[in-house]
């Protein structure tokens, strides 16, 4: 079936008729919000961002004279590739990628240790040292639970709704920002006390 449509322009179809199948879609037209955009990316070094010891310049949004100041740790020895920039809340993160070398230079391990991954422990390593998993969404649950009653019960996309909205994302980052610290820390410590760190690699779901 074929539909006459005066208003809509139908490529190259000199007729002006578009196909129709007798079926419509339901509901209103769904438009992209400024929410929908949390991260954009720079593919190429050079090309649009540039990095300075801890001053990130970026195309179109900093002044070449005033770079932003960010708070950055060793980074490898290699190649720059991208910088993708990433809202979280109210707070940007920028996450650069680093192309490292083909045949990186081999090293002779001297101390080794083995890590099991457990229920109970966080960790349990070959020298029968235990590391407590950390509670960190268990200790924000009832409060998680409370602010997340009230969003639900506020008009979506209101002011009130998009600040209460901004509590719930905010517990939540505080939550994954623990779990990254924790996990860096503990990493660190590993790496500074082992030359060598091997993982068991077991299949769960057989052991459910």
């Amino acid at each position: 079936m074929f539909v006459k449509r005066k208003d809509v322009l139908c490529g190259n179809n000199s007729s002006g008729y578009i196909k129709y199948d007798g079926t419509l879609p339901k509901g209103h037209p769904k438009f992209k919000s400024k929410e929908d955009f949390s991260s954009f990316r720079y593919k190429q070094y050079g090309n649009g961002w540039k990095l300075k010891g801890n001053k990130l310049y970026l195309s179109k949004i900093t002044d070449k004279s005033q770079p932003i100041k960010i708070d950055i740790d060793i980074l490898p020895e290699g190649e720059l590739k991208t910088c993708t920039l990433k809202k979280e809340g109210k707070q940007w993160f920028a996450y650069l990628t680093v192309e490292l070398p083909d045949n990186p230079v081999p090293s002779t391990p001297e101390n080794a240790v083995g890590i099991d991954l457990g229920l109970k422990s966080f960790i349990t390593t070959s020298d029968d040292d235990f590391v407590e998993p950390p509670k960190f969404l268990r200790n924000t649950e009832k409060r998680l639970a409370k602010e997340q009653q009230k969003l639900s019960r506020m008009q979506f996309r209101s002011n009130n709704y998009n600040k209460q909205k901004q509590k719930v994302n905010r517990i939540h980052r505080k939550v994954a920002s623990a779990r990254n610290h924790f996990s860096h820390c503990l990493s660190k410590l590993l790496v500074v006390k082992y030359n060598l760190i091997v993982f068991n690699d077991l299949k769960i779901k057989y052991l459910v």
